[in-house]
């Protein structure tokens, strides 16, 4: 027996169900418990997408718990954990390719080849994406003990410390490098309570040194601010009208860049970023958010990856003492 069609109302209807369980959603994931659980989230899952990271914090929040490290059941397989009886898996997007062993694919009664990624006749891609099933660190138990993985996230390096300083000049080279500055200075001081500051004209970026009464400021508050000015580096300004940000809202924006960018490297800057975004959005601090996640998440993607790279030199970089 088939399925009765869906008046164009009850279409109507579901369509407007589903707005509506989005926006609440939504308004779920930008609470202060939503943005914490995007913090904490990120910290394990950097190459996610935003759209799949928005997936497993709703999926989570539907099933009443706040994601902090997602695999695959054959990758916890592999680490000795497997998905808890009862638990109900995440999903993500996932790419899939339709080429088979002999490095072909076949359409519209044709055999294509792996250089061929679309059908000449169906224009059908070689690739596509399905959703895939994944597993949150609550939802794994050990074959051994029966007990779920560890999840007390890593500690955060103070702000007033020095252990990330050696980051400094290595991150400033690679920004000259990358074209994201035509020049990096360290060395200036701050006559104003300034930190830093980033002129998109000349594209010269400049971190303070010492502050007005010309002590020196610690290493890792001085990474923080680079990382800031390398986030309005990247075109996050009200300068730029593909964006169309307020001054305030390209504040907004940098700020959670650098804070997500610094939590992905182990410095915390949380005593620092929330009362700054507060300070300049305001009450529509969470809406800026929102309306540029994508935006925040896409350019802290691009500046983790030399600040990760560099983390894994540190041992050579910066030898214990």
């Amino acid at each position: 027996m088939s399925r009765p069609t869906p008046s164009e109302a009850e279409r109507q209807a579901q369509r407007e169900r589903k707005r509506a369980e989005a926006e609440e959603l939504l308004d779920e994931l930008m609470s202060q418990e939503g943005w914490q659980a995007w913090l904490r989230l990120r910290r394990g899952v950097h190459d996610y997408s935003w759209t799949n990271q928005v997936l497993l914090i709703m999926g989570a929040f539907r099933q009443g718990f706040a994601p902090s490290l997602v695999k695959p059941a054959s990758r916890w397989r592999q680490d000795g954990y497997h998905p808890a009886k009862g638990t109900r898996a995440l999903y993500v997007w996932a790419p899939h390719s339709r080429l088979r062993r002999d490095a072909t694919w076949a359409c519209c009664r044709d055999t294509l080849t792996a250089r061929q990624r679309t059908c000449p006749k169906c224009a059908r891609q070689q690739t596509y994406f399905r959703l895939r099933p994944v597993f949150d660190t609550s939802q794994v138990a050990s074959f051994d003990t029966g007990q779920a993985p560890p999840t007390a996230p890593p500690q955060g390096e103070p702000i007033g410390g020095d252990q990330l300083g050696w980051m400094l000049e290595p991150l400033a080279q690679h920004a000259v490098t990358a074209g994201w500055a035509a020049s990096v200075s360290l060395t200036d001081a701050s006559t104003g309570g300034e930190g830093g500051w980033f002129d998109h004209r000349s594209r010269h970026l400049a971190v303070c040194a010492t502050d007005p009464d010309g002590q020196p400021i610690a290493p890792n508050a001085r990474l923080r601010v680079l990382l800031h000015e390398l986030a309005h580096a990247q075109g996050i300004g009200s300068h730029d009208d593909h964006h169309g940000l307020s001054y305030a809202e390209a504040e907004v924006c940098v700020e959670c860049v650098s804070y997500l960018v610094a939590a992905s490297a182990g410095l915390d800057t949380a005593g620092e970023a929330i009362p700054y975004l507060a300070g300049w959005g305001g009450d529509q601090a969470r809406q800026t958010v929102r309306r540029m996640a994508a935006l925040i998440d896409a350019t802290a993607k691009t500046l983790e990856e030399p600040l990760l790279a560099l983390a894994d030199q540190r041992p050579q970089a910066a030898p214990a003492r």
